[in-house]
């Protein structure tokens, strides 16, 4: 029996056997299914059938090909490698800074997201992104280590006129920097003023934000200097389902703004 690795070289030598592996996986296959599922032509899925079976890999049961234990074991790992794979090449425009395995979130959870960052042409690219979302939103929650005047001015006017529902937590640094800036205070005052709920928490994630906008997450991502460097988004279940977890306990254990006036 050859060693592992030359298992795993062998599979990823060929797209075709990886692909014609993972429908055997999902239940017995004749040739002819696995013509129709896979993009390998007839000839070589007959080729790729008998390495499978010379390596113990799938049995033939009638017409049909069955994975053996040791191949349906192989191909289920096989599938969560590749899905580790598809999320770190996802991430790649800003792996060097996103504190991802600081988030209770499986890696592979992040292999439909889309990264921007800033450009020389357009450096506030990424905050236009959010700004965007956040600004087409009926239910916007947030939490920032720190507030631009653009941003409250986007949801003081969708709170205003399309009635956004918004939670936005910030830290009591951001705060504090806010209460520093008049037209900025004024903003922010607004948003309370028309019953959004801004409050402040003392302890700051390893994040530099989230936000949820309509069920699609974004996760801001800063370098070493507290720098933004770019954003994460995301639907995937696992991701939007930790940033509600995140963002109901910051709401939980926040201080209401109007009650924090003297922070």
């Amino acid at each position: 029996m050859p060693p592992p690795v030359d298992d795993v070289a062998f599979l990823v030598r060929s797209p075709n056997r990886v692909a014609v592996l993972k429908a055997l996986a999902d239940g017995p296959r004749s040739r002819d299914d696995l013509v129709d599922e896979t993009p390998a032509s007839r000839v070589t899925i007959g080729r790729i059938l008998h390495d499978f079976e010379v390596r113990e890999w799938v049995e033939r049961s009638g017409p049909a090909y069955e994975p053996t234990t040791r191949g349906r074991l192989l191909a289920r790992e096989l599938s969560a490698f590749l899905d580790r794979l598809r999320a770190i090449e996802r991430l790649d425009p800003v792996l060097s800074s996103f504190a991802v395995d600081r988030l209770d979130v499986p890696l592979t959870a992040f292999g439909d997201a889309t990264v921007t960052v800033p450009t020389q042409a357009e450096p506030n690219r990424h905050h236009r992104r959010i700004g965007a979302a956040g600004e087409r939103a009926e239910v916007a929650r947030m939490y920032a280590q720190g507030v631009t005047r653009e941003a409250s001015v986007i949801h003081r006017t969708a709170v205003s006129e399309r009635g956004q529902t918004l939670e936005l937590v910030l830290t009591v640094d951001a705060l504090t920097a806010a209460r520093a800036d008049e037209a900025l205070w004024d903003e922010v005052s607004g948003l309370v003023e028309r019953s959004a709920f801004v409050g402040t928490v003392a302890e700051p994630l390893s994040v530099p934000f989230v936000g949820l906008f309509d069920g699609r997450c974004f996760i801001g991502v800063a370098d070493e200097r507290g720098v933004p460097t770019g954003v994460v988004e995301s639907t995937s279940d696992d991701v939007v389902a930790w940033a509600d977890r995140t963002l109901d306990d910051l709401v939980a254990r926040a201080t209401p703004v109007d009650d924090a006036r003297e922070q």
